[in-house]
C-alpha cells in the first residue's frame, strides 16, 4: 500500500511502528482504516512491488524505468510487469519518465499521512534506504484489520490461531509474530491463550482485550453492520461476522445441504420430494439474499 513524498520516507518507516503510539488507539484505528483502503487499490499481498514503485515515483517526483531498477533492486522485467499493471490501474504515466497520476498521487498522500502519523520529515537519505524495510511494517496494518473484524465479530471475541491464519492468508507462525507487538506492548489489542485440544496437545487462541474491543467498535465493518439484521443472521449462523469465514462456513453449509436435499429428493416419493426441493430452494435463496444484502 502506500506511498510518500520527499525526504519524509525514510522518517515513516520508522514512525510505522504501531507500537510507539503507546494507547493512541484513535491513531490507530485511522491508520488501519486508510490503509484498508488503499490495499483496495493496491494489493498488498499480490502487489508488493507496485507498492515500492508507487512509493519510489512519489519520492522522486518522476523517474525513469532504469532508475526504478536500480533503486529497487529488482528484474528489469519484474518492473515493467508490474508497471504495466499500475497503468491499468491509473496510478502512473509516462513513457520515458514515470510520474504518478492523480490518482496515485491521493494514493500517495493517503500513505504520507497515514505513516508520517502527522510529524514532521525526519533523516535523510536515498529512495532505496527508505523502501528497503517497509514490508513488515506496512503489511501488518492490513492483516491486523482483518484479525479485528474476524475477532470482534465472533463468539466470545476469540477464535483459534489456525482460523485466522485462514482469514489472513498466512502461515501460523508469521501471523504470530505479526501480532506479538500487540500482545505484549502497549496498544496491547489481543490476549493469546493456550489450552489443551480434546485429542490431546496444545491449541492457540488469540481473543480481544478491552482496548482491542474499543478499536473493533469503531471499525467500518461494525458500525455497517450493527444494525443489519442480515448481517446479525449471518453471524449466528457462521459463528462470526467476517465476510471470508462467513462465506466459506456458508459455502460448506451449502453444499453439505444440497447432497442432502438431493439425496432425500431421490428417495422420498413425489409430494415430501417436492416439498424438500421447494424448500430447500427457499433456503439457498435466502441465504443468497442475506449475503447480497451484507456484503
Amino acid at each position: 500500500m502506500g506511498c510518500r513524498r520527499s525526504p519524509v520516507l525514510i522518517y515513516c518507516v520508522t514512525v510505522v511502528n504501531l507500537p510507539a503510539m503507546g494507547s493512541g488507539l484513535p491513531d490507530l484505528l485511522n491508520s488501519v482504516s486508510a490503509l484498508r483502503e488503499v490495499d483496495a487499490v493496491v494489493d498488498f499481498a499480490r502487489g508488493w512491488l507496485q507498492l515500492r514503485i508507487l512509493l519510489t515515483v512519489g519520492y522522486l517526483g518522476r523517474c525513469s524505468v532504469d532508475r526504478l531498477v536500480e533503486v529497487l533492486g529488482e528484474r528489469r522485467k519484474a518492473v515493467l510487469d508490474s508497471l504495466r499493471k499500475m497503468r491499468a490501474k491509473g496510478l502512473v504515466e509516462g513513457e520515458g519518465e514515470l510520474v504518478l497520476t492523480e490518482k496515485g498521487r491521493r494514493v500517495f498522500s493517503t500513505l504520507v499521512t497515514v505513516l508520517e502519523g502527522g510529524r514532521g520529515a525526519a533523516g535523510t537519505g536515498g529512495p532505496a534506504a527508505a523502501v528497503q524495510d517497509m514490508p513488515r511494517d506496512i503489511i501488518r496494518f492490513s492483516y491486523l484489520y482483518d484479525v479485528l473484524v474476524a475477532l470482534g465479530s465472533s463468539r466470545g471475541y476469540e477464535l483459534p490461531l489456525s482460523t485466522l491464519a485462514s482469514v489472513t492468508r498466512l502461515s501460523p507462525a508469521t501471523l504470530e509474530d505479526y501480532l506479538r507487538p500487540y500482545v505484549e506492548e502497549e496498544p496491547r489489542l489481543f490476549k493469546r491463550v493456550v489450552r489443551s485440544g480434546r485429542l490431546g496437545g496444545r491449541r492457540v487462541f488469540y481473543r480481544l482485550t478491552d482496548s482491542g474491543l474499543k478499536v473493533y467498535h469503531r471499525l467500518p465493518e461494525y458500525v455497517r453492520y450493527r444494525g443489519s439484521l442480515a448481517a446479525a443472521v449471518l453471524r449466528v449462523l457462521a459463528r462470526s461476522g467476517h465476510p471470508r469465514i462467513t462465506l466459506k462456513r456458508i459455502a460448506l453449509a451449502l453444499a453439505l445441504g444440497s447432497a442432502t436435499a438431493s439425496a432425500l429428493v431421490a428417495t422420498l416419493p413425489p409430494p415430501p420430494s417436492l416439498l424438500v426441493a421447494l424448500t430447500w430452494i427457499l433456503v439457498v435463496s435466502l441465504l443468497a439474499l442475506l449475503v447480497e444484502i451484507t456484503y
